[in-house]
């Protein structure tokens, strides 16, 4: 499971670099096409890697909560 995590941070990252190219490209280059097939490269890579963190989230659930001893 700690793989997955990992791999699923590295897409995040990777894919938070798709964001930046997408804002750059905009004012820089809009009609690179070279740039703008990096960009789709990179933003399905980050849609894949979001859509995996919520899948892992909702079937993870939520940690068990611990009772705290009351102290008086």
């Amino acid at each position: 499971m700690f793989v997955a995590l990992q791999l699923i941070g590295v897409g995040l990252m990777v894919g938070g670099t798709g964001y930046l190219v997408d804002s750059v490209q905009v004012f820089a280059l809009p009609e690179g096409a070279t740039l703008e097939a990096v960009k789709v490269a990179l933003l399905m890579v980050v849609t894949a890697a979001e859509l995996s963190f919520a899948l892992m989230l909702i079937l993870r659930g939520p940690r068990p909560s611990t009772p705290h001893a009351v102290q008086g």
